[in-house]
């Protein structure tokens, strides 16, 4: 079938800024500034997308706001693949990869909380780790599978205060 774009021209592409209950399904992201920017306390949920060749972050969470990712493809950012920061709180499900980012393939800090359930995550190929948690944040993974390989620095890095919670 046709697949919809939205191209950011330069620009965010898609902006949610303190939205409640939002859900993006089944588009392709890319040309943007950020892919996808969810700011301002918002609550979102996207699923099947391709998030692609944005100049900054492909995903970015901030400023208290809560992200659902299901079944998403994150590739070729100009820096981080999926970052959460500034109390952000990220969920994943289903099959998630970030790969080929100019920065980490999946990055949290600044006392954000990632959870993962019941996902099959991979972090190939980015020019910096494979996934960082640091500054005071959290990060659960339950019952879930994480691969990271080819990455320019670690595949998992964990440090500054900061948490790695692994639940079978």
């Amino acid at each position: 079938g046709d697949t919809t774009i939205i191209n950011g021209s330069g620009q965010n592409a898609i902006i949610v800024d303190g939205a409640k209950q939002v859900l993006i399904d089944g588009f392709k992201v890319e040309s943007g500034y950020r892919g996808i920017n969810i700011i301002s306390g918002a609550d979102a949920e996207i699923k099947n997308l391709k998030v692609q060749d944005n100049s900054d972050r492909n995903i970015s969470v901030s400023g208290n706001s809560k992200l659902v990712i299901t079944d998403c493809a994150v590739e070729g950012s100009g820096s981080d693949g999926i970052r959460g920061d500034a109390n952000a709180i990220i969920y994943l499900f289903g099959t998630i990869s970030s790969n080929k980012n100019r920065g980490r393939g999946i990055f949290i800090g600044s006392s954000s909380v990632i959870i993962i359930l019941y996902a099959d995550v991979t972090t190939n190929e980015n020019d910096d780790r494979g996934f960082r948690v640091g500054g005071n944040s959290d990060c659960t993974i339950f019952n879930s599978k994480y691969t990271s390989n080819n990455n320019t620095k670690d595949g998992v890095f964990v440090g500054q205060s900061s948490n790695i919670n692994l639940i079978q």
